[in-house]
């Protein structure tokens, strides 16, 4: 039988869903986007701009990362409105 910590990322990473879990885990991964962001304004070289995964994980707001984000979005309207 396996032991689960409730309240911890590992309880949540073994599949427990429980609100403690889910909450430690959302806090982890914030905490963890923020510090990738500040990683990124001291060295932009970090990663390869003009993507949206960098847009959303590393938090770029450089015009290369933007552009990706805005062209996503335009595609996810466009699409949605042929589903429609």
């Amino acid at each position: 039988m396996e032991v689960r910590t409730h309240g911890t990322v590992s309880g949540y990473r073994r599949g427990c869903r429980c609100r403690a879990c889910t909450t430690a885990n959302s806090d982890y991964v914030q905490q963890a986007r923020v510090e990738r962001a500040v990683r990124l304004q001291l060295d932009p070289s970090l990663v390869v701009h003009g993507s949206v995964s960098t847009y959303d994980n590393w938090m770029c707001r450089c015009p290369d990362c933007a552009e990706a984000q805005k062209l996503r979005l335009r595609r996810l309207r466009n699409a949605h409105r042929v589903a429609a």
